[in-house]
């Protein structure tokens, strides 16, 4: 065997080798499949999956619009002094809460350790979601600790 035919050889082996197709999709472990008859060989690529977030920040609505639509039950209203109304709430996991700011102060709200400034009068909403449930959340105001107990179920 000659130089020549062992360059041939190499590159016929290449040819045969597996040939992969990268399929990714977001957030997933996708396996990549494409290999010679002889063989099946399953290739995984390790992607970090970000956890859902307990909490995450809807849309902007006008305060009227919003107090229309949480005044009901899913809504936490701040007092000056930073209490709230009410100081203990149960609410269902995936439900949209509204954190409401009665103060003329700048507020601090932290809820899992996930803080929200609310401008003086000003207002937001968010998504509860929780992997197990149900989960009891304390919730601070500025320098006021455990003002109300939110309980997802």
């Amino acid at each position: 065997m000659n130089l020549g035919q062992i360059g041939q050889k190499s590159e016929e082996l290449s040819v045969q080798q597996v040939s992969a197709t990268l399929l990714i999709k977001k957030n997933e472990v996708t396996p990549i499949i494409k290999a010679p008859k002889q063989s099946t060989k399953v290739v995984y690529k390790k992607r970090k999956i970000k956890p859902v977030p307990l909490i995450k920040k809807l849309n902007r609505i006008s305060y009227t619009e919003a107090f229309m639509k949480y005044h009901n039950g899913n809504l936490i209203q701040f007092t000056e002094n930073c209490q709230s109304s009410p100081s203990r709430m149960v609410i269902a996991n995936g439900s949209d809460l509204m954190l409401d700011n009665r103060s003329p102060n700048k507020e601090v709200i932290s809820i899992a350790n996930i803080k929200y400034t609310l401008d003086p009068y000003g207002f937001e909403i968010i998504r509860l979601n929780s992997p197990k449930t149900p989960v009891t959340n304390l919730i601070d105001c500025t320098v006021s600790r455990n003002v109300n107990t939110l309980i997802i179920e």
